[in-house]
């Protein structure tokens, strides 16, 4: 239970933990639809939260809380959450907080390529913006940053091709998960003008991006006529 002077709070970041937000706050777009925080932080306590709205309350028991999360601020974004048991500087609350059975729900909020822009280009960037152009000059369109779920203002690697030690060749490459319409080819040819689909597959989610997967396609060894052409191509 806490002693008066302490509370639990949870916080919200967009940029990695540089910056938290709190639940509510403006901005944040996260709002509690059930379990709210019951009170204010007093001050006076040395409490380095005091003024700030906290769960305060001692139930002896779980309860749940339940946060929204606003897609139109966090469409295509990382989240960090982190949990703060915040106390004065007298009487401790040893064992204050527990916190159990956390769940992430919801569905997958695919992105127009217009609403991608507009999260990565402003107004004044119209130019910049289309489709094939190529803000950051690495040799790849916006819009295959798009499709790629690279980021068109940082300059990406281009997908890379490995000559494998029984003469095939495979090429790398990312896949956004949430774009709207966007066809992946992975594409052979044995003259650079007639090209024929291989098979793609999909190698999982990194870690620290959910929204993209990485994909790789294989070139097989040339043997006589066959295709030793690859490329990967992105279409409407």
């Amino acid at each position: 239970a806490f002693t008066t002077g302490d509370g639990g709070l949870l916080e919200i970041s967009k940029d990695n933990g540089t910056t938290w937000l709190d639940i509510g706050a403006t901005g944040s777009g996260a709002t509690f639809t059930q379990g709210a925080y019951d009170g204010k932080i007093p001050s006076g306590t040395n409490n380095p939260a005091a003024g700030r709205s906290g769960w305060l309350s001692s139930t002896g028991s779980y309860f749940q809380s339940v946060i929204s999360l606003d897609s139109t601020v966090w469409a295509g974004k990382n989240l960090k959450f982190r949990w703060r048991l915040a106390t004065n500087s007298s009487t401790a609350s040893p064992g204050a907080w527990s916190i159990d059975d956390l769940n992430l729900n919801g569905k997958l909020v695919t992105l127009s390529y217009a609403d991608w822009a507009a999260i990565h280009f402003t107004d004044l960037e119209a130019f910049s913006s289309q489709e094939d152009g190529d803000a950051d000059g690495d040799g790849l369109t916006n819009f295959a940053e798009y499709a790629m779920g690279s980021d068109p203002n940082a300059k990406t690697p281009q997908p890379v091709s490995v000559k494998n030690s029984d003469g095939s060749i495979t090429i790398n490459f990312t896949k956004a998960i949430n774009t709207e319409g966007v066809i992946y080819h992975a594409e052979i040819s044995p003259d650079l003008i007639n090209w024929t689909d291989v098979t793609m597959t999909s190698l999982g989610s990194p870690a620290d991006n959910p929204l993209i997967q990485n994909m790789k396609a294989t070139l097989p060894a040339p043997s006589g006529k066959s295709p030793n052409f690859l490329r990967v191509r992105f279409a409407r």
